[in-house]
């Protein structure tokens, strides 16, 4: 019988823990399979596992002669069986309830595609060290489904062994064992994920990670100044070889800053020239995609604010009415929305007139919907400026400049008048 959860996990010469690991996810009466990759180890890993699937039926032991390194969760993704996969991690444990509060979300929301939650952390000994600052970031309190594509491409804030997915959904398994994304392809791949589906966030942890010196991200994060390196390889993705590009506004270039800033001094301590040469670094990337999408304002120039549409009822009422209302038939401005639905352009152009005929406007400010890539990369190119329209409410700081700020405040009155 097929299972309804996969918790999938390489093990490695870490007996002393693997066995807290996969005690702690194999929850009573849950319909799950835990699937164990020995990964070459030299210990009693194997031995430990075999003997324990012989009284453990949901227990599915790997195993491999040598280590291969960034092979194994590609390997695992692929022989899980479950409609359910959550990463986890041999020196990790997961906390009583964490996967049955998981998958009862995703039960409930087939709209999600993934639910994740802040970390724990604990150190070697197993003792808590409190929650993760980093994991949430997701600045939100409860379940909403909303694009967190934008904040995720400036830091991953997710824990692998926090979140679950639909199978049906993952993207290939190719930034997880590809080595220039090592040692964090989780991040691109919930980046690749962000791109096709919603995700959810449950405010309760349900995990604690365990710091140790031998941990990937202490050796080679650190030890062997990767961070700063992934991070400007996974922005580079984004910003440049990504379809559509990841633009980022000026505060959020200031938060990618920091961040590198912070991993930079990590590695290099008080080597300031080192620093500078990695902000150095992040600096021409954003001149760079200033060049290829012609981006340098001038006078006259189109200002474009993009949205993406994932669903034929997707369209962001709210902001479309708000761009109708801001802006009248000649201005300097464009209303870029991109889709990727099955009924193509046609749903959302009629949503669009029907928006306009509530609101009574015979004309209407440029607004381009558009179903292809390359069209999409086209007219951002000819645009001066390009700003995202995030998912999230209304805000007054979305934007920037003046049209944006006109964009912004008529966003929030639709809001507004939406909520009553």
């Amino acid at each position: 019988m097929t299972p309804r959860l996969s918790v999938v996990l390489p093990a490695y010469n870490r007996s002393r823990w693997m066995r807290e690991a996969v005690e702690s996810v194999l929850e009573p009466g849950l319909d799950c399979e835990v699937v164990v990759l020995d990964n070459g180890s030299s210990d009693d890993t194997w031995e430990i596992l075999t003997q324990w699937a012989a009284r453990e039926p949901r227990l599915r032991p790997m195993r491999w002669e040598t280590n291969r390194a960034g092979e194994a969760y590609p390997a695992l993704l692929e022989a899980a069986r479950g409609e359910y996969v959550n990463f986890f991690a041999d020196d990790d444990v997961m906390l009583p309830g964490g996967l049955a509060r998981k998958m009862a979300i995703l039960d409930a929301h087939p709209e999600l595609g993934l639910v994740f939650t802040p970390v724990r952390q604990m150190d070697a000994a197993g003792a808590d060290q409190g929650e993760g600052a980093w994991s949430v970031a997701a600045e939100a309190d409860v379940l909403d489904g909303r694009d967190f594509f934008p904040p995720l491409v400036i830091a991953n804030f997710i824990a692998m062994p926090c979140a679950m997915f639909r199978k049906a959904v993952a993207p290939p398994s190719g930034p997880l064992g590809d080595p220039a994304f090592s040692p964090f392809g989780d991040w691109q791949f919930w980046l690749e994920m962000a791109r096709r589906t919603r995700f959810g966030f449950l405010r309760e942890a349900s995990a604690r990670i365990r710091l140790h010196a031998s941990q990937v991200t202490t050796t080679h994060g650190i030890g062997l100044g990767l961070y700063p390196e992934t991070y400007l390889r996974v922005w580079r993705h984004w910003m440049l070889d990504a379809a559509p590009p990841f633009i980022p506004t000026s505060r959020a270039f200031e938060v990618m800053a920091g961040n590198l800033a912070g991993f930079l001094r990590a590695c290099h301590g008080d080597d300031r020239d080192q620093v500078m040469a990695g902000l150095q670094r992040l600096l021409e990337l954003q001149k760079e995609q200033a060049r290829r999408l012609e981006r340098e304002a001038g006078p006259g120039g189109v200002e474009a604010f993009w949205a993406r549409i994932d669903d034929p009822d997707g369209l962001p009422r709210a902001a479309v009415r708000a761009y109708l209302r801001a802006f009248a038939p000649g201005d300097p401005v464009i209303l870029v929305l991109s889709t990727r639905t099955e009924g193509g352009s046609q749903p959302i152009q009629d949503a669009v007139v029907e928006v306009a005929r509530d609101l009574g406007l015979e004309a209407i400010p440029d607004v381009a919907i558009i179903d292809r890539d390359a069209d999409l990369l086209e007219l951002l190119r000819a645009c001066a400026h390009v700003q995202q329209i995030p998912r999230g409410p209304a805000s007054g700081d979305a934007f920037e400049g003046e049209a944006g700020e006109r964009f912004a405040g008529a966003w929030m009155t639709a809001s507004a008048e939406e909520g009553r």
